[in-house]
């Protein structure tokens, strides 16, 4: 298993639409994903600590993207270019590190949605205020290796081993139209969901 996807790996692959990471990966190289431009879905990993400079620059066709809460930096032009961009979930209630121009050129009505307890903070960055202008609470939070966010009836589930007893389920199984498990989801114990 990598724990490094390396400076241009994916660089330009047009047609690719999809990327399943390594659930072991620590760093995304800049440039690693730049120009795929019908990269649609990816997942990173609760692992990811840092995305470089311009990992996914002009991934046209990129439409959101969710930052685990171990994601400490992101580089300069990292998200630029990807017109399609309208949400970002960003699970880290204290704010990324991130260059002033990270999410340079996204959708003008993108939308950054961060954890109750960051939403203040967020705010507060200039960073984050420069590309984003709309920054908006989620619902979120950590079940021992588990990370549960809540939005719009979805209820997602990732990160890494089983799926214990759903506090999160509790709370929202009246208003949840969907469920989502990230690849990590090893095993969902019995009576998870009741």
């Amino acid at each position: 298993d990598a724990e490094t996807i390396s400076k241009g790996a994916f660089l330009k692959c047009k047609a690719l639409t999809t990327v399943n990471l390594p659930q072991n990966l620590t760093s995304i190289a800049g440039q690693a994903f730049w120009d795929c431009a019908s990269l649609k879905n990816i997942e990173i990993p609760s692992s990811v600590t840092t995305i470089g400079l311009q990992a996914f620059f002009e991934c046209h066709s990129l439409e959101s993207i969710e930052l685990p809460s171990g994601v400490e930096s992101i580089g300069e032009n990292a998200f630029a270019a990807d017109e399609k961009l309208t949400k970002v979930v960003c699970h880290n209630a204290t704010p990324i590190d991130i260059h002033w121009n990270a999410f340079y050129g996204i959708a003008p009505n993108a939308v950054l949605y961060v954890p109750a307890e960051g939403l203040a903070a967020y705010n507060a960055d200039e960073n984050w205020k420069h590309n984003f202008s709309s920054i908006l609470e989620i619902s979120a939070g950590d079940e021992g290796n588990i990370h549960w966010s809540y939005e719009d009836g979805v209820l997602t589930f990732t990160g890494n081993g089983e799926m214990p007893a759903s506090t999160a389920w509790n709370k929202y199984a009246s208003t949840t139209t969907s469920i989502v498990f990230g690849s990590g989801i090893t095993k969902i114990k019995e009576n998870t969901f009741q």
